[in-house]
């Protein structure tokens, strides 16, 4: 049975973090996801200069670098463009189901290196996903040190973004807390909430 988590977002106010949504900025243009397409703009406001039919809803769109986008649509179809215009469909599933199992992807951020998705397999236990290019998806563990040894996280996250600054993706837990996630690993911690 296929669950669905609802996506809440969060407004962080004096702190530079890069929050995917369902509009960024690529190459001066403005890519969107929508209903039933991701368009590129000019503008936010004008007419596409190129809109691409999904097969459903798109509730994150993410870029890097300015030279690659991904976009997350319903039913755990990821889709990926380097010039907006031209997209790569996977469903990511039907790929790595047999790999990982059924799971729901629900959101989805960009570094300067690399893409994470984060979602929660069939029990409902929250999961992560790492790529470089959008079409190639690893997993990431969501372990963090404790006194005498590593807890896994239970809790679906309510946000995901990516923290430039100190190069590390943050997950927000509902009652506040945060489990960064830097490039290592093995290096992933939960930090409480205020």
């Amino acid at each position: 049975m296929k669950r669905l988590f609802p996506i809440m977002f969060l407004m962080c106010l004096g702190t530079v973090l890069s929050f995917a949504q369902t509009t960024a900025s690529f190459k001066g243009m403005v890519v969107s996801g929508h209903a039933d397409c991701i368009r590129l703009c000019e503008k936010v406001d004008d007419n596409p200069v190129k809109s691409t039919p999904t097969v459903g809803p798109v509730s994150r769109v993410a870029v890097q670098n300015d030279s690659l986008i991904v976009a997350l649509a319903a039913d755990n179809f990821i889709y990926s463009s380097t010039d907006g215009l031209d997209w790569h469909l996977m469903d990511f599933c039907a790929t790595y189901g047999d790999y990982y199992g059924w799971c729901s992807l629900v959101m989805l951020a960009a570094s300067d290196y690399d893409f994470m998705v984060v979602g929660a397999d069939e029990n409902g236990e929250p999961l992560a996903f790492t790529s470089v290019q959008g079409r190639i998806w690893s997993p990431r563990p969501l372990e963090y040190p404790v006194a005498g040894g590593y807890e896994r996280l239970e809790e679906m996250p309510v946000d995901l973004l990516y923290d430039g600054e100190h190069d590390r993706y943050e997950m927000v837990l509902g009652n506040g807390d945060r489990l960064l996630l830097p490039a290592c690993s093995h290096c992933n911690a939960l930090v409480k909430g205020q």
